[in-house]
């Protein structure tokens, strides 16, 4: 697991995208539902309904933006660790020539 970090970084990642996704749709299903059982013309100027509202944008952008945040955690291991071979190697053929 911890040998290649970065691959499970960017699984995790995808994973936080789509739970956000998931959790975002059925969030927003329960909203509609429970607005559709109230009387929203009569409640259109509550702030309870608008914060309804907000919440499965904020919860889409959060999930996102965080996923965003792991996913490039784990691009920026992945090239660091190439980076790292790469230099090794060069080291070990400049020893070989000397």
């Amino acid at each position: 697991m911890f040998n290649n970090i970065q691959n499970t970084l960017k699984s995790f990642a995808k994973f936080i995208f789509w739970l956000s996704v998931v959790l975002t749709v059925i969030w927003s299903v329960i909203i509609i539902d429970s607005n559709a059982k109230l009387n929203v013309h009569y409640y259109k100027y509550n702030i309870n309904i608008l914060i309804r509202f907000i919440q499965p944008i904020v919860l889409f952008l959060g999930g996102t933006i965080s996923s965003f945040l792991i996913y490039g955690l784990g691009e920026i291991i992945e090239v660091l660790k190439n980076i790292d071979r790469k230099l090794n190697s060069n080291n070990d053929n400049s020893n070989e020539q000397y």
